[in-house]
């Protein structure tokens, strides 16, 4: 009887039905894991985008990361290999991401800047008789973003029966600057002990305009140093690149064996150490 049955074909059959399975979990799995990804990645956008007054939507730099991460699989996956392809589409999937924090730091930096005016404009308007909020409305007034962007959050929430402490703290956590930490806590203590705020708007600014002239100083000095920190990080990879116009095979080595692989992740483990060794040593706190 068990002659009769053709093993062969039930065998292929067994092999056909668990390979099918196996690929049906892995594909299960990596759709669950993108789709929590896709999830955490968004709500972290949303803040990101939200923190820099950004219209672009999560959405749309999520999408935008995946086209830059395609793009940079197939080119190099043509010019190098797989390998190469989906190392480079890594890095390009998170430049989008890195290109916005360099702006949120950028934006802060000019929002610090700004906070100096704001203070003198608003210290001169309590003195004249206006109000806090009317202050503030006058920063809206004459003032250039991000500061105008801010200010107007505040006074929309408290227009809207929020209370003007919490506004004004919620500005402090968007924003992230130790000069408007400083600033919102003097706001919230005077109004409740009683004094002179305009006259503690005018102490603050004048404190800021100190320390923006001394920090000034130092990083310029310490310029040359994080030129350097650039310059060193970048240089192993523009080698790279002008040796893949020269000799291609010794860059494809490179990521089509297990020594070159090695190689390439421990270069890249120690540039970006070493980048943020030196920008942490160059990161000035006055």
């Amino acid at each position: 009887m068990w002659n009769a049955v053709p093993v062969g074909p039930l065998l292929s059959l067994m092999l056909a039905a668990a390979l099918a399975t196996m690929v049906w979990g892995a594909w299960t799995t990596m759709e669950a894991a993108y789709g929590d990804y896709r999830k955490v990645y968004l709500a972290e956008a949303a803040v990101s985008l939200g923190d820099i007054f950004s219209t672009m939507s999560p959405e749309r730099l999520f999408n935008l990361s995946l086209l830059l991460a395609g793009i940079a699989f197939v080119l190099f996956s043509i010019l190098i290999n797989v390998v190469a392809g989906a190392f480079f589409a890594v890095g390009a999937f998170l430049s989008p991401r890195m290109y916005f924090a360099l702006a949120r730091d950028k934006r802060k930096m000019l929002f610090s800047e700004q906070l100096v005016d704001a203070l003198g404009m608003m210290a001169n308007s309590l003195r004249a008789g206006l109000t806090l909020p009317q202050a503030f409305e006058l920063v809206v007034r004459e003032m250039k973003p991000p500061i105008v962007q801010e200010f107007g959050r505040v006074l929309q929430d408290y227009r809207l029966g929020k209370d003007l402490d919490e506004a004004m703290l919620s500005m402090a956590g968007r924003v992230g600057s130790r000069d408007l930490d400083i600033l919102v806590q003097s706001i919230m203590i005077t109004r409740r002990s009683g004094g002179n705020v305009g006259e503690i708007f005018q102490n603050i600014a004048t404190t800021i305009r100190e320390r923006f002239r001394v920090e000034q100083k130092l990083r310029a000095m310490a310029s040359t140093g994080t030129a350097q920190a650039l310059l060193m990080s970048a240089m192993p990879f523009m080698l790279m690149g002008a040796l893949f116009f020269v000799e291609k095979e010794y860059v494809i080595l490179l990521f089509s064996t297990t020594i070159g692989l090695i190689a390439v992740g421990v270069v890249v483990f120690l540039v970006v150490v070493s980048f943020f060794w030196i920008r942490n040593i160059m990161d000035l706190d006055i």
